[in-house]
């Protein structure tokens, strides 16, 4: 998909942080992960300021793709699900 729906930029609502986080957890894609240097990946944490790092690294990530802040239009799960970070999903 091209044009405005192709991805969704920060700020976002507060629904939309906690559609975003949901999709995180959810497993129908891969995860956006810090690009920070970690022993292991690091899951991006929804803020309505953008994506974080939940190690405060200082990571940040300013887009989402559009889908993943509509339930209804996300693809079928194939991954198992993920648990959250503790403290997940706290705005800034």
């Amino acid at each position: 998909m091209t044009g405005e729906r192709a991805s969704l930029r920060a700020p976002w609502s507060p629904e939309q942080v906690e559609n975003l986080n949901e999709f995180q957890r959810a497993g129908g894609m891969h995860p956006f992960t810090c690009g920070g240097e970690h022993e292991s990946h690091r899951d991006l944490v929804a803020t309505e300021g953008g994506w974080v790092c939940p190690d405060a690294c200082g990571y940040t990530q300013d887009w989402a793709h559009w889908f993943m802040a509509e339930p209804e239009k996300w693809p079928r799960l194939r991954f198992p699900r993920r648990e959250a970070p503790a403290g997940e999903g706290r705005s800034e």
